[in-house]
């Protein structure tokens, strides 16, 4: 059985392609070939370092929004909730064409990985001794508090599997009316109850693999944190989701002249501030968040 690598990107600045350029000289002694699929322009030197190159201009937007909520660990009446817009199909499509390409020059499974994953020697080998039982392999998505999908920047498949897979359901996706699907899904939930419903044996696994290019907003001292309008509480809520908190001496913001200090919650990821609408500095001087309207309309925490 013959095995390749298909990375999937959309490298539309150079610190993407570098995150890009990274993963591919992490992959060049694992003896794998490499196809690499994308929807924005693939520089020179990623193709020279690819073995197959796939190039498409489709970048389809669907008329909805994904509505990603955690309910706090600290008080089970409330939940953040995010607002964005789904990006979901053009990635699962995007992977979908890359199968294609691989079934065409004959390979049989496939190690599918978004351009800003992060692995270790020994996750990647992880990965490779899970793949000797069995070629599908997905892994749990979601953080400490809930499971919510498989993963969608990482996983493996026969081809013909995905392939099948996607000929059969991933047009609900697009036409936005999966049966029997929960409510608020996006592209996580999606992919596993495509996955669930297929027939298709599969191992489910955890692991630490995480991408480098995170979709927040805010950092402080380098961690990746953001802020939810806690309207009921008249509070912002900061939440640190992927990074370990700064001390919390760190955590002292200049609005309009006033300095304030965050507060800490029994939670050590969470803390909060006075909730007002504007600009907030970290200690340095750097704009950290400005708390408008549209911000608002985003990142929110609500009642459950």
């Amino acid at each position: 059985m013959t095995s390749c690598i298909i990375i999937t990107s959309h490298l539309n600045d150079s610190g993407k392609e570098q995150v890009a350029l990274d993963l591919l000289d992490f992959l060049k002694d694992k003896n794998l070939p490499i196809i690499f699929v994308g929807n924005y322009k693939i520089p020179e030197l990623i193709q020279e370092k690819s073995d197959w190159v796939l190039y498409t201009k489709e970048n389809p937007k669907i008329n909805r929004m994904m509505h990603i909520w955690t309910q706090l660990p600290f008080d089970s009446k409330f939940k953040t909730n995010v607002v964005l817009f789904d990006y979901g199909y053009a990635h699962l499509l995007q992977a979908y064409r890359g199968f294609k390409l691989a079934e065409s020059l004959g390979y049989d499974n496939a190690i599918h990985i978004n351009y800003d994953i992060e692995f270790s020697n020994d996750s990647f080998q992880v990965i490779l001794d899970k793949l000797k039982s069995n070629p599908n392999l997905v892994l749990e998505w979601g953080n400490n508090y809930k499971i919510d999908g498989y993963a969608t920047n990482f996983y493996c498949f026969n081809v013909k599997d995905f392939i099948s897979m996607a000929d059969k359901d991933l047009h609900f996706y697009k036409s936005n009316n999966p049966p029997g699907i929960r409510e608020g899904w996006y592209c996580e939930p999606f992919f596993s109850w495509m996955v669930d419903k297929s027939g298709i044996e599969f191992n489910r696994i955890k692991l630490n693999v995480k991408g480098k290019i995170a979709s927040i907003e805010s950092s402080i001292e380098d961690k990746a944190c953001r802020f939810y309008e806690w309207k009921e509480k008249d509070l912002l809520l900061l939440w640190f989701e992927y990074d370990t908190p700064p001390p919390l001496e760190d955590l002292i913001f200049t609005y309009k002249d006033n300095t304030i200090n965050a507060s800490p919650t029994s939670h050590p990821q969470y803390f909060t501030l006075p909730l007002s609408k504007g600009e907030y500095y970290d200690k340095k001087g750097n704009l950290v968040v400005d708390i408008n309207e549209d911000h608002v309309s985003q990142f929110k925490v609500i009642p459950m």
